[in-house]
């Protein structure tokens, strides 16, 4: 099993793993309602274009077994897209963060392996490589949420050394 950066040869095989990774999130959460007309491959073309991004594919002579979907956070957030020059000349206007020291952190948004091929080590590969990736990043935390009701996953991430550090909790009104 080889693991590597999602590439554009990668996009339609990994579009139809996002479609099924939320299929499955929506059988198991009845606040997730999937649009029907939804654009996937348009979906992950972004993906991997995007700044501060890294999707890890895992598979056999280019056919998909997994992937993970992640992204480093700066924090206070960095407009990167401003000259200095523009941020020196513009009248100081201050921002409203927490007074906490700047700080930058990894987020796994998914991790998704075919049915057919858990239980192989394949996540726990994707995870290895994302956190090698994490490290060129500069990234000492790593956070990622996972639905209560998911017990395979939560299952997953303990064995892979995660704990609880903040619960999200929701209610319909």
């Amino acid at each position: 099993m080889d693991i590597w950066k999602a590439t554009k040869r990668d996009v339609n095989q990994l579009a139809r793993f996002f479609k099924q990774d939320a299929e499955y999130h929506q059988q198991l959460a009845r606040y997730y309602e999937l649009l029907q007309d939804f654009d996937w491959v348009t979906y992950t073309e972004e993906k991997l274009n995007s700044r501060n991004k890294m999707v890890f594919v895992a598979g056999n002579h280019g056919n998909l077994t997994g992937f993970i979907d992640t992204r480093v956070i700066n924090y206070p957030p960095v407009n990167r897209h401003k000259s200095i020059l523009q941020r020196i000349c513009r009248p100081s206007v201050k921002k409203k963060f927490l007074p906490l020291k700047p700080m930058r952190w990894g987020v796994i948004e998914e991790c998704y392996v075919n049915p057919s091929f858990r239980m192989q080590g394949i996540g726990s590969k994707l995870v290895y490589n994302t956190m090698e990736w994490f490290r060129s990043k500069q990234v000492s935390r790593i956070e990622l949420s996972i639905i209560v009701q998911n017990k395979e996953g939560n299952a997953f991430w303990r064995k892979q050394g995660f704990e609880t550090f903040r619960l999200l909790q929701s209610k319909e009104i």
